[in-house]
């Protein structure tokens, strides 16, 4: 399965009273040889991207097909400003032996961590993180963090399958220790901390007991106190679910459906971030009415109470809808129109306002032989301001 990304954004900037905001561009580069049929993903420690790609084939093909019928093969690769490659490094001399879910280069400090996925002997799947040397590429030895199973799907269930894994990371306030959580492979959710010497602790297996399905996470996050925050969705009897899990300080799990706070709506892809001074625990995203978004919504959560406050909401407005209806990203449902998917970031400002700043996409998908390519496509992008319990659009 491959992905290529096409996207183009139409940025805005804004300013707030007493909140001056400054944009400095690095050098312009472009993308050398780029071969559609590898994934290609970097992230920036000092002067140097370090990054990967890789490649994907299936082995097998059938109408009942496993998991491990997906095999990977890793390039390791480090570049300059440029994004010019300065060095790669196959691992397993190019051998396709990973998988079946794709790998994740992440920098924490000073070093540069490789999670990747490896199918084992009794068909178990393990997840592994591995330290990188920023300067050979050469990987230590392998720390094993999970083991799960897998399952039988059909052929045209593959891809769902797949697109479910979710690997999600977050620092702790001090930035000492990384909390690196998987989702989508059952109705576990597993997580740990791992500190500046690759110390494995506080493992976490959460299983959702009431519920069959594979539990998804959209976003996770750690407080000062050391409570876990997993913004979830699942699916039960065809209706999606989505709601606040928190693994407290003590290891015990609460599960806070989204609808307690919102009566009547779902807060689709539910996203987690902590204030600027670690007070506050904030839930964000596009708030759903059927199956489309239609507006944003900002509040809190509160751990001690176990509870969701009330949204603050943000319509779109019609101006909005009808320009993104245009643009094909804006369809009607139920003789209303709404956006299916719609991502947003989240930053504090100094004044004590907050911006969510997001954009739609959607993603088209061709089936060949043995490979399925998707193209995704992004939008403008829209900022709303929180502040005082009301919201406004920049």
């Amino acid at each position: 399965m491959k992905k290529v990304l096409f996207a183009c954004l139409l940025l805005q900037t804004f300013l707030l009273h007493a909140q001056d905001i400054s944009v400095a561009m690095g050098p312009q580069f472009k993308l050398k040889d780029f071969d559609y049929r590898k994934t290609s993903t970097a992230d920036k420690m000092g002067d140097f991207f370090y990054g990967m790609k890789y490649t994907q084939k299936r082995a097998h093909f059938g109408f009942t097909v496993r998991l491990d019928d997906l095999k990977i093969g890793i390039e390791l690769t480090k570049s300059d400003a440029g994004m010019n490659v300065i060095k790669s490094v196959a691992m397993q001399n190019g051998q396709a032996d990973f998988g079946p879910f794709p790998p994740r280069v992440k920098i924490f400090g000073n070093r540069v961590l490789l999670f990747f996925y490896k199918v084992q002997p009794d068909g178990s799947i393990k997840l592994f993180v591995s330290d990188i040397n920023n300067e050979t590429l050469a990987d230590a030895k392998a720390i094993d963090l999970y083991t799960f199973s897998q399952k039988n799907v059909g052929l045209f269930s593959l891809e769902s399958a797949y697109e479910s894994n979710k690997l999600d990371f977050c620092l702790t306030p001090d930035s000492t220790k990384m909390l690196v959580a998987l989702s989508g492979t059952s109705n576990e959710i597993f997580s740990c901390l791992i500190d500046d010497n690759l110390a494995i602790t506080s493992s976490k297996v959460s299983v959702q007991k009431n519920n069959p399905n594979a539990v998804t996470i959209n976003s996770a996050y750690i407080d000062k106190d050391g409570n876990r925050y997993f913004g979830y969705t699942y699916k039960l009897d065809k209706l999606l679910t989505s709601g606040v899990m928190i693994n407290d300080s003590k290891g015990l799990d609460h599960y806070i459906p989204f609808s307690s706070a919102m009566p009547g709506s779902q807060g689709g892809d539910l996203l987690i971030n902590g204030s600027n001074d670690n007070t506050k625990v904030y839930v964000y995203g596009g708030y759903k009415t059927g199956d489309l978004s239609k507006g944003v919504f900002l509040t809190t959560v509160d751990a001690a109470r176990l509870t969701i406050n009330r949204p603050v909401l943000f319509p779109y407005p019609d101006d909005v809808m009808e320009n993104l209806r245009k643009l094909d990203f804006a369809y009607k449902s139920h003789g209303e129109f709404g956006i299916e998917n719609i991502t947003y970031t989240f930053t504090d400002l100094e004044n004590g306002a907050v911006a969510l700043t997001g954009y739609p996409y959607y993603t088209k998908q061709s089936v060949f032989t043995n490979s399925t390519a998707s193209v995704s496509y992004a939008g403008p992008v829209m900022a709303v301001i929180f502040k005082g319990g009301k919201a406004m659009r920049q």
